[in-house]
């Protein structure tokens, strides 16, 4: 897993060396095992490799370093880098058969049509009634766009398997990046699900 140690040292300045390391693990145990952690205090005082009486002190300081939801623990960046490497693997191994047909062809298109790329796709236009994502993260102060619980549950649903926190963080990235202009988030935060995991079996 790469680390970004400019982040991390931002983020865990006030961690004793003992939470440090607790915090190292937990993290850890995330990346290799490509899942949340449970929301258990035994198996987290295991893995952090502490004694039960030194998990109580470490974890109100740990706790808030993650998303604790639905009974499980997951670092944020943790979450979005798993994504990360799964699709870059499997960008990798695709890259080789589809890539070069699929550039030829839209250059034959474009030169063709005697159009631009940005005149052969050209951007959406938001419909009367639409809001930009961005303006519904600006509703809640902190710039982070909440999705309903009960999403949340329907993502899991369609995605059993996956780190629906993870495909979250995807889904936020990718969709601010774009630009693109939403009417119902969360209908559209589980339409990003199925067709990711169509795409991406586990």
């Amino acid at each position: 897993m790469p680390m970004f140690w400019g982040d991390y040292l931002r983020d865990t300045g006030h961690l004793s060396p003992a939470e440090h390391g607790a915090y190292l693990m937990l993290i850890a145990h995330q990346w290799t095992t490509a899942k949340p952690l449970p929301d258990d205090d035994a198996m987290l005082a295991r893995i952090a490799r502490m004694t039960a009486r030194e998990w109580r002190s470490a974890k109100k300081v740990v706790e808030p370093l993650f998303d604790v939801r639905n009974n499980e623990w997951s670092q944020r960046r943790v979450a979005a880098e798993l994504i990360k490497a799964k699709e870059a693997y499997e960008r990798r191994s695709n890259a080789g058969s589809k890539g070069g047909a699929t550039t030829q062809a839209k250059r034959k298109q474009w030169s063709s049509n005697a159009t631009s790329p940005d005149q052969a796709y050209p951007k959406p236009k938001p419909k009367p009634n639409s809001i930009p994502l961005e303006s519904f993260d600006s509703l809640r102060g902190n710039g982070v766009l909440v999705l309903p619980m009960e999403t949340i549950e329907k993502a899991r649903e369609i995605a059993p398997g996956w780190d629906v926190y993870a495909l979250e963080t995807l889904w936020k990235s990718s969709t601010l990046s774009r630009g693109i202009v939403l009417e119902n988030p969360p209908a559209a935060f589980l339409g990003f699900v199925r067709k990711h995991c169509q795409e991406n079996r586990l």
